[in-house]
């Protein structure tokens, strides 16, 4: 839909003023100060309030007054829609490290809207036993990456942890052209790993000289 650049300049939507018309797009200067580009439907229908930058007073004023309009409060979907919003919003929620840091964040139609998210949750098998997914567990929370799961296949969807690496997995050791860990060849040789670790580091021997020294000679010493 086109729309007639000079029957909306001046228009308001929340904290939004429309200064010009561009390539389909409103430029539009928010109360705060910053200028954005937004989709004219959501201007005209009064969806897009703010500039919705993290800094903007007005972005978080206008969810606040989106919190308490609704009448929701203490709805299960209501919950799931205002957490999903600050985990990927607000820095200062626990799990924001988690979402928002990584650059996770809701659409705009489902954070401007609680009754938009209400009514594909309701549309898209929404049930009091399921939760929230994201099918790409590091794209947005949207309708294509979005579904109603149980708790079991959420468990099952979640980012692979790599732990960081023991210190041990790095004593890699080739001996006579055959490579294991430090704990392999330990085993293998029937002395412990901090042993040879200590005769490596007091010593400077290799670590087939500390696999075959004599306990007696320079084995680590014992603590009475």
């Amino acid at each position: 839909m086109k729309y007639n650049s000079s029957k909306y300049i001046g228009l308001q939507s929340g904290y939004l003023t429309v200064v010009s018309y561009d390539n389909g797009k409103f430029s539009c200067q928010c109360k705060c100060g910053r200028m954005v580009k937004a989709d004219p439907w959501s201007i005209v229908n009064q969806k897009k309030k703010s500039c919705s930058s993290r800094e903007c007073a007005f972005f978080h004023r206008c969810e606040s007054e989106a919190s308490t309009s609704h009448g929701l409060t203490g709805n299960r979907l209501y919950t799931i829609w205002n957490n999903m919003i600050a985990r990927c919003h607000h820095p200062q929620n626990p799990n924001y490290r988690n979402y928002g840091a990584r650059g996770v964040s809701v659409c705009e139609e489902w954070r401007l809207d609680v009754q938009t998210f209400i009514e594909w949750a309701t549309l898209n098998g929404y049930n009091d036993n399921l939760t929230i997914d994201r099918i790409d567990v590091n794209g947005n929370y949207e309708p294509a990456n979005c579904r109603w799961v149980d708790y079991k296949i959420q468990s099952e969807n979640k980012r692979h942890y790599n732990p960081t690496p023991r210190k041990a997995t790095k004593h890699i050791w080739t001996i006579q052209g055959e490579t294991k860990s430090g704990v392999e060849w330990c085993k293998l040789y029937g002395v412990s790993f901090p042993t040879v670790i200590y005769r490596i580091r007091t010593f400077g021997v290799s670590p087939l000289e500390a696999l075959t020294m004599e306990n007696k000679q320079s084995g680590r010493p014992r603590k009475e």
